[in-house]
Formats: structure tokens, C-alpha cells, sequence
């Protein structure tokens, strides 16, 4: 639709609705959403999925919308809902009613180009995307403790989980000459980085940063003057540039690696003997693993 007034073509918003129910009029009642007005360098509009019994629940963000309607494009991000476990259920069922239904995490599987459709996409509009998501679920959450509080006001611990600076970081972390800027090309490194992405992707780092500041100064005033706030992380950051295939590196040390198993956990990587009597099907002996850790 066109939302000006200027007696010109100038189409600005997709409205995205349910076939079967057409384009309804308001007010609507969370977690209902009616249609989802996305306009064109705005917010996501969130979309709820009538009669989903887990109440689920979606959004729209227009990315690219010509005036005259020749380019269009829009991603519809990930559908979402609160589990409905039972020993929290009317806790699940007052945020559904009040906040709204759990909205769009911010979603590495579009700037990674992971899920299906984004292929051709230019960076910047699916990196706005990332950011659009990282500004209204904070909110989300931001809301969610703002309530929380506010319907627990004799609570002595409140606990609020903010997810970001942590996703851009993993995401957007661009520091180290070292870090390719180009997934693809082993050479774009060093002099050969581009700038321009380096910039961009430290703004999304400051944004995320300037984000959580906001809820936690929104969750702090729900809080009261007469609150200790207290702000902890669970991990710092360092910017990652160099993979290694510990598998070769083992090999070429001389190491028979068809007796070893190597397992990640998030940034590190264990190396185990598959010993006999220790490891399912194990097939080293102990005289064998003696003389592999000490190697």
C-alpha cells in the first residue's frame, strides 16, 4: 500500500495477512497481532498465527521496496513460541497475553546466508536485518523482566537474561588484520580487508552495546532507586582468525589418529584415547594409550 498522501505512485508497506480471515480491523488483544504492516525501512511486523495452539507466532521486515513496486524484497523470520510447560504455564500464558508472543531472535542463519532464500540478497540488507531483530527482541526481553518486576514487586531476586552484546559479537566481532573479510577468499586479509565492512560491522557491535544499555536502564527504573542492579556476563569476546585441522596436526606429529576420537565444545577441543574398557568399542590397550599421551 501507499501511506502518502502526494498524488504520486509511491508504494511504501507490505501487508501480509491470513487468507482465510482477509485483512481484519483492530484493536487486537496479545498475543493477536491482525495483519503485519511492514513498511519499508521501518521495524519487523510481527504476524501471530491465530488459533496456534503453542501460541506461535512470526514477523515481517521489508529489506528493498521500490515505489512503483519493480523491487521487492522481504524475509519472514523464523516462527517462534514460549514452551507451554506445565509448572510455568500461567507464567507462559501472562506473557503471551501481555507482552506478546516470543518474537524473532536475533538469527545468524541469514547473514550467513543458511537458510533458505537469501542467497541473493546484498549483505547490507540481510546485516539489517540481524540488527532489526537485535533491537525489538531485546525490547522484548527488556519488557518481559519490566513485567515480571512490576507483578512481583516483594520478589528479593529478579533475574533477566539480555541476549546481546553476545550475538553481534559472535556474529560482527571484526578486529584482528588477521580475519577475513570475505568467507570465500583466504586473501582478504590484512591490507586487502574491506574497510568498508570493517566499519559496518563495528557500528553493529556499538549498536548492540547501546541496545542492552537501554535495557537494562529500562529494567533498573522498573526496579526502583532503592535496588541493587547488578550486570554480569558470562564470557568476554576475542575476535576469531585462524582455523587449524587438529586432525593434520596430530597426523603429521607422528600420532596414529584411528585411535583417537577429537570432540569440540565451543571453542575448545578435547583429544581422547579410544582406550579399551573406558570408551564404547574401545580398541586401545593400555600399554598403546601409555605411549599416545605420551607423545
Amino acid at each position: 500500500i501507499d501511506t502518502t498522501n502526494d498524488r504520486k505512485v509511491n508504494y511504501d508497506t507490505l501487508v501480509f495477512f491470513d487468507e482465510n480471515r482477509g485483512i481484519t480491523a483492530g484493536p487486537f488483544h496479545a498475543p493477536s497481532t491482525g495483519p503485519a504492516y511492514a513498511r519499508f525501512g521501518g521495524e519487523n511486523a510481527p504476524f501471530f498465527f491465530e488459533g496456534s495452539g503453542a501460541k506461535v507466532g512470526a514477523a515481517y521486515f521489508v529489506s528493498a521496496l521500490s515505489p512503483d513496486l519493480s523491487v521487492v524484497r522481504f524475509a519472514r523470520y523464523g516462527a517462534n513460541y514460549i514452551p507451554r510447560n506445565t509448572p510455568v504455564l500461567a507464567d507462559v500464558d501472562d506473557i503471551n497475553n501481555n507482552i506478546g508472543f516470543w518474537r524473532a531472535q536475533a538469527d545468524f542463519r541469514i547473514p550467513e546466508r543458511l537458510s533458505p532464500g537469501f542467497t541473493n540478497f546484498p549483505d547490507v540488507e540481510i546485516e539489517t536485518m540481524y540488527e532489526d531483530m537485535v533491537k525489538t527482541f531485546v525490547r522484548y526481553q527488556a519488557n518481559i523482566g519490566e513485567r515480571a518486576i512490576k507483578t512481583h514487586p516483594d520478589a528479593d531476586l529478579v533475574m533477566v537474561y539480555i541476549e546481546q552484546p553476545d550475538g553481534s559479537e559472535h556474529q560482527f566481532l571484526l578486529t584482528d588484520p588477521r580475519q577475513g573479510t570475505n568467507p570465500a577468499d583466504p586473501n582478504s586479509i590484512g591490507a586487502n580487508q574491506d574497510p568498508a565492512k570493517v566499519k559496518r560491522y563495528a557500528s553493529y557491535i556499538r549498536f548492540a552495546y547501546q541496545t542492552a544499555d537501554k535495557a537494562v536502564k529500562q529494567v533498573a527504573e522498573a526496579a526502583g532507586h532503592d535496588s541493587n542492579v547488578v550486570v554480569v556476563s558470562d564470557h568476554g569476546f576475542a575476535p576469531f582468525h585462524t582455523s587449524v585441522n587438529l586432525t593434520n596436526i596430530l597426523r603429521n606429529a607422528g600420532i596414529d589418529t584411528s585411535k583417537v576420537g577429537i570432540r569440540t565444545s565451543g571453542p575448545a577441543a578435547d583429544i581422547y584415547v579410544n582406550l579399551q574398557n573406558r570408551e564404547l568399542g574401545g580398541t586401545v590397550d593400555l600399554a598403546t594409550y601409555r605411549a599416545l599421551v605420551t607423545q
